[in-house]
């Protein structure tokens, strides 16, 4: 993190700066939409607060928002193969997925019942309901606070560019 003196010049070429990056990125994508905001009363307005949260240890990724996505629709479907193709995934991507997910987690994250009549099923560890829900939680208290200071200190500037 960078720390610096700022001075009534520093401070305008700074505002400067960052109106200029957000008129480069209004209509451009980020990682992850997560709220249009508009002030009261404008109709449409394209920038786009977008983000997106993962968690490592040892430099590998070990949980974020793909594993969530698949495991809650795993949950809710009772079927790797449906919650896979729901999001257009192969089932061997979607097993690869929950393979590193274990693997990099240190404890299984689905209980299987292998396929015959009626088919199998597939239902989450209690380790892995206890991970979805707590995510689920801080997934969107984190984009409660995103949306705060996106509000807070850009929203002002987006509307400065019209």
């Amino acid at each position: 993190m960078v720390y610096y003196r700022s001075t009534g010049a520093v401070k305008q070429r700074l505002n400067n700066q960052i109106k200029t990056w957000l008129a480069s990125i209004i209509n451009q994508p980020f990682t992850r939409q997560v709220k249009l905001f508009t002030r009261p009363g404008d109709v449409n307005m394209s920038l786009q607060l977008k983000s997106k949260i993962w968690f490592e240890k040892e430099n590998r990724k070990v949980f974020g928002d793909g594993p969530w996505d698949i495991l809650k629709r795993i949950e809710r479907t009772g079927s790797m193969r449906q919650a896979a193709a729901e999001i257009n995934m192969s089932y061997s991507q979607a097993w690869q997925l929950i393979k590193m997910v274990e693997q990099n987690l240190g404890f299984p994250v689905l209980e299987k019942k292998a396929g015959g009549l009626g088919g199998g099923h597939s239902t989450l560890t209690p380790q892995a309901a206890e991970l979805i829900a707590s995510y689920s939680a801080f997934r969107t208290e984190a984009d409660k606070t995103l949306n705060k200071l996106y509000m807070k200190h850009l929203l002002p500037l987006a509307g400065k560019q019209n």
